[in-house]
């Protein structure tokens, strides 16, 4: 009796630990603008150096200035405030905006509140072409 207990207890933890899964971040779709601005970000993030592995996700001039910038940079210095989840604004077949929403960080005073990341589809990927700073009337607020 005392293992069927425990069984049970087991089961009931592990069902409510997947239930409690699924209530944090939505999770970005594989392939979508936004999931590719969240590619991008964290390969940043982690002053990835190597311009190949920004390649799928930016032009390869683009690619090449980050992969430098990231060199340049200590270990400890990193190259921007965290982030919300990427929101898609705009979208198209063919083309997307995404709005990024930075965290307020005192070592980043003259950061924008939020980044808008103008993305097209090419090849059936899609391609980060151009950052800019958000306006008032687009910026996005991720939902809890």
């Amino acid at each position: 009796m005392r293992l069927l207990c425990r069984i049970m207890l087991t089961a009931l933890v592990l069902l409510a630990a997947a239930s409690l899964a699924g209530c944090g971040e939505p999770a970005l779709e594989k392939g979508s603008p936004e999931a590719a601005v969240q590619a991008l970000l964290v390969l940043r993030s982690e002053l990835t150096t190597d311009p190949a592995k920004y390649a799928s996700l930016v032009e390869t001039s683009i690619a090449e200035a980050i992969a430098a910038d990231s060199r340049s940079r200590s270990e400890t210095q990193a190259p921007t405030p965290k982030w919300n989840p990427p929101i898609v604004t705009t979208s198209t077949a063919e083309s997307a905006d995404v709005v990024v929403t930075w965290e307020a960080d005192a070592k980043f005073k003259d950061w924008p509140k939020s980044t808008v990341f103008s993305l097209v589809k090419t090849q059936g990927r899609w391609i980060v072409v151009a950052a800019t700073e958000a306006t008032a009337s687009i910026t996005a607020t991720p939902t809890p």
